[in-house]
């Protein structure tokens, strides 16, 4: 925090830490030789406690303008949707602060060891967070490392450190740069994504930016967003390799990156043009899109491998795109393509204008693609794996309930279309089941049965056929009847959440 802040409230050039570095190689002792003896002046005493007590009212003052912004800070850019909310402050207790001690070493026989002495404490600042409870009143967490894991633990932090460079801190002036290093790395993707906008929206307007990583999965994301944004005019995206020369000697050596869809662009636009080339950029860049923004489950063969393939991929994609009503003509028009794109020296003529036609057109495919996932991938939500037991719930009449154990047979997922409107995926069901009655509330005897292919096909289905089967009114929100295995919530709530 101190070399972030300045003394004097902002007002001085000088920062906190250079202050404090100033008090400790200045402290008011006089050495006298050759006796070896301590003096001090009352009068460099009483300016040098003077001295502590303004350093210490500048770090009161900053901490209570960093805690008035911070949580607004956490609210607006780390915060997801469901988190308890919880109140973060630093503080700056009296016993913490930085303070001069009046206890003088009657005698040193070396001049080293005086040099030891200490003649104050370290200040010490702590951060507090406390969590909501359901009355609306704050409680502190007394061990939030053991009650956060560490990418929450991160998040908090990184709020404080974010806040330092907010504009009632750092006023705007030419040349801010801000050099991040691998500051992402304890987070997982989507507190990454949380700080890369703040980056990229935040501070990249009024700061030079200098982001360094060695972790390659994260410079591909900084890259394809930068790439995406538009923006790309306005930065440098560059790679770092040890190269051997002629002598055998190892040294840095830094080369510019290109992401796929940009060396699709360049091979297009390159004199001659190298169509299969671009082409195959863009196959990659496909993939990579459908990979990085839609569900991992989707690329998963049953038995766990990946798909290789991309027509296999886009099947995928197109039935996951369907069960959630999600606008599947782009990916219909990429199909038409697909030969194209996975084979492109097959074309007649590689220098055709009607081979160039068929590049631009997937170029714009690709992009819109891009565009359509990236907007979707905050708002799918896996809310039962493949495979998993759920249980539907069905009250016969006012003593008798019947409970169903079924096991679905796909990844089931929410698509949060608008506020209020929320679309679920569909999924059939895996044939053998387990049911049983509860009678005033005593379980009886398991029966495992078979259902047939017209049960088996969706929840709707296997609700309604078990309604009539029961003589049970069928109502439109079946969701409420099915409920996760340990029935702690059912698929209607797991939707407004």
């Amino acid at each position: 925090m101190f070399p972030f802040l300045k003394t004097n409230r902002g007002n001085n050039e000088k920062t906190l830490s250079d202050e404090l570095k100033d008090i400790k190689n200045n402290q008011p002792f006089i050495f006298r030789d050759p006796y070896f003896k301590l003096s001090r002046s009352q009068t460099l005493q009483s300016d040098f406690d003077v001295r502590i007590s303004i350093f210490n009212d500048d770090i009161s003052y900053w901490i209570n303008e960093i805690n008035t912004e911070v949580n607004q800070f956490y609210e607006d850019n780390f915060k997801n949707t469901g988190d308890k909310e919880i109140r973060i402050s630093l503080e700056y207790k009296d016993e913490n602060k930085l303070k001069f001690s009046n206890g003088f070493p009657q005698f040193y026989k070396e001049r080293e060891r005086w040099y030891n002495f200490v003649g104050f404490n370290e200040p010490h600042i702590s951060i507090k967070i406390e969590i909501k409870k359901e009355d609306g009143t704050f409680t502190p967490i007394p061990k939030p490392q053991s009650y956060f894991n560490e990418a929450k633990l991160t998040s908090i932090g990184l709020a404080v450190r974010f806040t330092l460079l907010l504009d009632f801190i750092r006023p705007d002036f030419e040349g801010k740069f801000l050099a991040l290093d691998d500051l992402l790395v304890s987070l997982d993707m989507s507190n990454r994504d949380k700080v890369l906008d703040i980056i990229l929206n935040v501070f990249a307007p009024k700061y030079k930016i200098y982001l360094f990583t060695h972790e390659r999965s994260f410079f591909n994301m900084v890259k394809r967003r930068i790439e995406y944004s538009g923006n790309s005019s306005f930065w440098k995206i560059r790679e770092l390799y040890q190269v051997k020369n002629d002598e055998g000697i190892y040294s840095p050596k830094d080369f510019p990156s290109k992401g796929f869809f940009a060396q699709a662009l360049q091979h297009k636009n390159s004199y001659p043009p190298d169509y299969p080339a671009s082409m195959n950029y863009l196959r990659k860049e496909l993939e990579q899109i459908l990979e990085n923004y839609l569900p991992k489950e989707l690329f998963k063969n049953d038995d766990g491998s990946d798909k290789k393939k991309l027509n296999d991929k886009m099947i995928s994609v197109k039935k996951f795109f369907e069960s959630l009503h999600i606008d599947n003509s782009i990916l219909n028009l990429i199909d038409d393509y697909i030969a194209l794109l996975l084979n492109p020296l097959s074309h007649s003529d590689l220098i055709s204008e009607i081979y160039k036609v068929d590049v631009e057109k997937i170029l714009l495919l690709v992009e819109s693609l891009r565009t359509q996932c990236e907007t979707l991938e905050p708002r799918i939500k896996k809310i039962i794996s493949r495979n998993q037991k759920i249980i539907l719930v069905l009250q016969k009449n006012t003593t008798t309930i019947n409970e169903y154990i079924i096991t679905v047979e796909d990844d089931v997922f929410l698509h949060n279309v608008s506020p209020g409107v929320t679309n679920i995926s569909t999924t059939k069901l895996i044939h053998e089941m387990v049911c049983y009655e509860i009678v005033n509330n005593v379980k009886g005897r398991d029966h495992t049965l078979a259902i047939n292919a017209t049960q088996a096909s969706n929840l709707q289905s296997f609700y309604e056929i078990s309604c009539n089967k029961e003589g049970i009114t069928i109502e439109s929100d079946f969701y409420k009847y099915y409920f996760l295995f340990n029935k702690s919530v059912n698929i209607s709530q797991l939707m407004t959440r």
